[in-house]
């Protein structure tokens, strides 16, 4: 896995864990701790923010960097055809 792959499925997985835990720590906000902010978010939803917009950098640089390999000039030959020896 040498052209990325691994920068974009590092930053799948770091997104996913931090929208899981983004989704996980929401409630508290609705309980008597979140009353003073608004719409329930506060200080807690740090811990699923910061690997959720990590995760979602990881992404965009794949994307930004990642190049598509060109296919080549020569197609490639069938292996069920026999090599014909040259005139």
């Amino acid at each position: 896995m040498g052209n990325g792959k691994h920068t974009l499925r590092w930053g799948i997985v770091t997104a996913a864990v931090g929208l899981a835990l983004c989704i996980g720590l929401y409630p508290i906000g609705w309980t008597g701790a979140g009353e003073r902010f608004l719409l329930g978010f506060g200080p807690w939803m740090l811990v699923g923010l910061l690997p959720l917009f990590f995760g979602l950098g990881l992404v965009l640089v794949y994307v930004l960097t990642h190049e598509e390999k060109k296919p080549s000039a020569k197609p490639p030959v069938a292996p069920d055809e026999p090599d014909l020896p040259a005139r």
